[in-house]
Formats: structure tokens, sequence, C-alpha cells
């Protein structure tokens, strides 16, 4: 027996495990047991004498940063592990495992028995997950919720206190501040990539950081997607998908009229309107709370509190899903819970992957859905290019009590194909995206930008998919592994925008340019395209020859019957407009679906 022991000084949760990985065991975890403050690995000698690499792993999911560790050992020698401390990427550090009393009070439920059959299955609890779950259940469908993550915060984070950075010179959205503290990186990249995309493992997965714009798809970009699915969108389910998620607009306030005023004269060949926003505000002819910014964690948290929709809606967290198999009959869905290691099996007519566009397609390759060789494939981010300036106190636009965001679309003619952008435009975006409650913090802030207010360009554009760019998993132990560039512009575009920005920051608003480039893939949480949906009918169809897809405009998986997708890894193309509304309309859609199929 050869025993190595690792201790360290670097904090690491009591409820965390460190594993090791050895190229003896060919990088599988190897556990040890936890005494005196650290882990001891025994080893059996026969597989372990000799010279061999390894690397420690936290919660069986992120390694050290540290090179590998290297071993000489012979039966019966003990070593220290003298690496101290070993760092492991606090980015990429999987799932969070949490044992609040919140989350055992409304989230620990009894073990399902083994012969329960739901009615849906739901893998993933964010937008496309949490909001498909929650219409089903108000459809008298009997669904659970797997969700790999814990409960982080039971809202969306704009709707709690936040970390305020005072920087007269740092563009900052508040609404998404603590997304780098929660997020995690667990996957590989490979070489020549620009993927700097990320995670959510939590109740309400990326909805609880997202920052609130829903612009819909114009019909110029829905164009590039089946006509079916273009028309359900444009008649019903955007309308839908606005009301579930509280669709708001800004105050018309002078300031904001003057705006206005200064976009159509500056750039008239645009449509001009106020930039949607998911954030409610209170009911006029009812005096109740507002909820605020939306989030899955809220929806899911709320219907929990009242009863789970009379025992219809269940939600079970720290289960990561494993497996997906499909008989004639239903559904088996394999998920390991994170706190007891255990394998628990679960039944039901249908099921849905809406881990996420990376997630649900690693799902989908792990457990062999191959209905082509598309899983996968085609990972696609649309291009942002962004603009951060200041306006001195010399514009007559220069205003620190107040603010404005706006969206501007080129505007559509019949026979022309318009410009493939939407511009965001957002002054003094601490106070649209901030919440003081805290009035010396909003009078330091503003104080500490003396004779200059913050602002911020951004066009986003539409992108057909990379095909190029792909998700694989690895041998063993199967994790992501990821190569993704930035979607190619066309040199004339890029251009064109830089012509515009100088036009409307420069010459228009007597702006300083502080910096600008074009955004890193999944560097906003945009990233699509890895279970695209087929395109059978539309505009563009015939001409692009890009008919192929994983899933069916139904969203279900070509090939199978009984299993779909709701999450953006089914988007066909990469829309300019942000991409939460059409995610909120497609869920919406496949809960009506699901319960036609279900009441046949």
């Amino acid at each position: 027996m050869i025993l190595l022991r690792y201790k360290t000084s670097y904090w690491i949760p009591p409820i965390a495990e460190i594993t090791l990985r050895t190229e003896r065991n060919d990088w599988k975890d190897l556990t040890g047991r936890y005494e005196e403050g650290g882990w001891t690995f025994e080893l059996p000698a026969e597989t372990f004498a000799g010279t061999w690499e390894a690397k420690l792993v936290l919660d069986r999911a992120v390694w050290m940063n540290d090179p590998n560790l290297t071993f000489t050992v012979a039966e019966g020698e003990t070593h220290d592990i003298l690496t101290d401390p070993v760092v492991f990427n606090e980015q990429s550090r999987g799932p969070v495992r949490e044992y609040g009393q919140l989350q055992r009070r409304f989230f620990e439920s009894p073990i399902t028995p083994a012969d329960q059959l739901y009615d849906v299955i739901v893998i993933g609890s964010g937008i496309g997950g949490g909001i498909l779950a929650d219409e089903l259940s108000d459809l008298n469908v009997h669904v659970l919720v797997l969700e790999a993550g814990g409960l982080l915060f039971p809202t969306h984070v704009a709707n709690l206190p936040r970390r305020h950075r005072l920087d007269r010179n740092q563009l900052t959205k508040h609404i998404w501040e603590l997304w780098g503290d929660f997020q995690s990186k667990q996957y590989e990249k490979l070489d020549k990539n620009d993927y700097d995309g990320a995670y959510g493992y939590n109740l309400g997965g990326r909805s609880l950081f997202w920052g609130a714009l829903i612009p819909r798809m114009t019909s110029w970009e829905l164009d590039f997607w089946g006509q079916d699915v273009k028309w359900a969108l444009e008649d019903v389910y955007y309308q839908r998908a606005e009301d579930v998620l509280g669709r708001s607009t800004q105050p018309r306030t002078l300031y904001l009229r003057r705006i206005f005023e200064f976009l159509r004269t500056t750039l008239p060949k645009l449509d001009h309107m106020d930039a949607p926003v998911s954030s409610r505000q209170n009911p006029v002819d009812a005096n109740t709370v507002a909820p605020g910014v939306f989030s899955t964690a809220d929806l899911l948290m709320e219907s929990s509190l009242t009863g789970g929709r009379e025992g219809r809606l269940q939600v079970i967290l720290n289960h990561m899903v494993e497996g997906v198999s499909e008989a004639a009959a239903g559904v088996t869905i394999q998920a390991r819970d994170l706190k007891t290691k255990e394998v628990r099996t679960y039944q039901a007519k249908f099921g849905v992957l809406a881990a996420g566009t990376l997630e649900s397609a690693r799902l989908a390759l792990r457990s062999g859905l191959q209905p082509n060789d598309l899983i996968g494939k085609g990972l696609t981010d649309h291009p942002v290019y962004f603009s951060h300036f200041k306006i001195p106190r010399k514009s007559k636009f220069y205003d620190p009590f107040t603010s404005a965001k706006t969206l501007s679309q080129p505007r559509e003619r019949e026979g022309q194909v318009r410009s493939s952008y939407n511009i965001l435009l957002e002054i003094n975006a601490d106070l649209n995206q901030g919440r003081y409650l805290d009035d010396n913090i909003l009078d330091e802030l503003i104080e500490s930008r003396g004779d200059w207010v913050l602002g911020e360009i951004v066009f986003l554009l539409n992108a057909e998919l990379e095909e190029d760019n792909f998700l694989q998993i690895a041998a063993g132990d199967q994790h992501a592994q990821i190569s993704a560039r930035r979607a190619r512009v066309d040199p004339q575009l890029e251009e064109e925008i830089k012509a515009l920005v100088n036009r409307v920051v420069v010459d228009g608003l007597d702006g300083e340019i502080i910096k600008q480039d074009f955004g890193s893939v999944g560097g906003v949480a945009h990233e699509v395209g890895t279970l695209r949906m087929e395109r059978t009918k539309g505009k563009y169809v015939d001409q692009h020859g890009r008919q192929a897809g994983v899933v069916d405009e139904n969203l279900r998986f070509l090939g199978h019957q009984r299993l779909y997708a709701c999450d953006l890894s089914v988007f066909p193309t990469s829309p300019a407009a942000n991409p939460t509304l059409t995610l909120t309309a497609l869920a919406i859609r496949l809960a009506d679906h699901l319960r036609g199929r279900l009441t046949a």
C-alpha cells in the first residue's frame, strides 16, 4: 500500500471534496478520507509503484491550476503533497452545493419512488427549463425539474443589494456585477479559441444574472428561421412571452425625449425605440410590490412556496443528470445526487434537455442521442462591437442625475436586405441598471464622475452558425471540450459600424471614446446552436441550403419521439436581438405542444 497525504491552508468549504486523478487509472477520480484537516489517499502498490503524474480535483469538477504533480513511489511509502497551497480555479468550480435551511425546507423533497411516472421531466431550471416547467404546471401537467446546482439566491441579483464600483473611468452595469463570483467554467478550451463563456449552476441558471433586455427578433432575422416558427412567434408567442417576463420601458423623461430627437436626426435610416426590459413596475390598479427583474429562481420559488401548483410542480436541486434514454412508453433519466453521490433513476412520459447550450449538448453526446452528426457543432455567439465613452460637462447631453437606454434597428424596406445589427445606446448605465438603498453611495458615485458621465453604444450582429465551431466530450470523465472562434464580420460592415460610432459619440454627443472592441465569444452569454432546430420552409431556407438540424421545429430530437430540448442550443442562427424573449416564447410554445401530446 502507498499513502499520499494532502493538507492545505487554502480555504476549502467543509462540504467540498478533494479527489485524486492519475495517469495510472485513466485520470478517473480516486476518493480519499478526510482526517486532521487534510485528505489521505490509499493506493495499491501493484498499480501505483513507480513514476506517474496526478492532479488534485475539487468537487470532482475543477482540477488544480498548477502543473501536474509527479510522484516516484514504492510499496509502503508515505508521501506528502507539498505544493501548498494548491489553487483551484474559483471560476470553474462546478455546481454550487448548498445546504441552507431555505433549500432543505422547500426543495429537499422525499426520494421519488422508483415506479413513479411523471408527465414531463425538465433538466435545468434556467429561462428555458424554468418557464417551461411553470407553464406546464399551469396546464395541469405533473412536471419534475432536476437542477444540478443549489439555491444561491431566491431572486435576480438586481433585486438584491449589490457591489458598487465607484470608478469614474469604468462603465459598470451593476445588474450583473455578481456573475463573476458565481459563474462556472467547467470545460476545456482547445487550441485557437475565442470562447470565454460560463455556466450558471444554481436554481434559475443564468436567469439570476442576465441584463433584462428583451427585444423581439425582427421579421428580417426570423426569415432565416423556419416559416412556421416565425409565424407562431409573431402571431402570439412573443406577446405571451412579454407578459411572462413583465415587459416595461423607462419613463419618458425630458432627457430621454431629447435623446430620441438626437437619434432620429443623426441616424434617420434607423427606427429608434425605448429598450424593452424585463423589470416589472407596480400595476396601476393594484397597490402591490413590484417584483423587479425577472428570474426563474423567483418563478419556481414562488410556485414552491404556494404549494408547487398543488403537487403538479416538483423541483429537486443538487442532482446532476448523467444519462437520458428513450423507450416506447417514455424516457428514463439517471441523475447523481451531488450530496450523497448516489445515482437515482427517474421515469417520465417526456423528457426535455434545458441545461444550456453547452450542458445540453454534452448530455446529448454522453447519452448517445445521435440523430445526425450535428450535435455540438455550430456553437456561435453573435458578434458584439462595443464602445465605452465619456460625455463632458460642455455637451448639451451631460446630465449626471438621469439616464437613457434606447434600441435602434435599421428600417426594413421591401426588396432590400437590411443591415444585420441592433444598436443599444446607454447613458449613465450606473443609474438605469443600478440600485441604491444608501443615498450616500449614489452621491459618492456622482461626485466621483466630476465633469463626465459615462455611456456605451453596442452593435449586436445577426450571424449564421459558425460550422467550424464545436463542442465535444473527452474520453474518460466526458467533460466538455470547446473550440469556438468569433463569428466572421464583413470588413465593410465593420468599417460602417466604426463610422456610426464616431458619428453618434464624437460628432453628436461631444463624447470621448475610452475603449472599443469586439466582445469575446460567450462573453454576454448568448451562445447558441449546438442542438440547432431544422428549417423546413422559409424565405431563405432553400437559398442557403442549411435545412438540417438536431431537433425539429417543435424542438423534438429527430429520431426520437419523447425527447425534446428547450434552451439557446436550439437556435438555428445567432440573432442580433438578445435571445431571452425568443427562448421564453419557444418555452411557452413547447408547453402547449406537450400538453397537446399528453391529452391526445
